[in-house]
């Protein structure tokens, strides 16, 4: 699930209209994975993870985090399955760039609460 936000000028036309939809979850390779997919280590799950601490990310394409909402952590495997839920986090920065003509978001999240420990 996801959350839309729509932004329209108030009796204007269907063409001034914008929809942002914002990830309710944020998935990192495992290290093996990554490793074995030649992943960049910020596309990677960091080893030890610990609450109130701050890690950097990047994930291919546009992604949108609401700031200050809570998502989830997920884990990825091999054959891009989520596997697990790590932590709850918060994405306290993020931002869009060009690596290799190809659109990424990279930012920080800060780890509230981890889960499955």
């Amino acid at each position: 699930m996801a959350i839309c936000v729509t932004y329209a000028e108030p009796a204007s036309d269907y063409a001034s209209c914008m929809t942002t939809v914002y990830n309710h979850d944020l998935a990192l390779y495992d290290m093996d994975t990554g490793r074995d997919l030649r992943r960049p280590l910020e596309e990677c799950l960091p080893p030890q993870l610990e609450t109130d601490h701050a890690y950097p990310f990047a994930k291919p394409g546009h992604r949108n985090y609401l700031p200050e909402v809570p998502v989830t952590l997920m884990e990825i495997k091999k054959d891009e399955v989520l596997f697990d839920m790590k932590a709850l986090v918060r994405v306290v920065h993020s931002r869009f760039e060009l690596r290799d003509g190809k659109a990424y978001t990279t930012g920080t999240f800060v780890v509230r609460e981890l889960l499955n420990s």
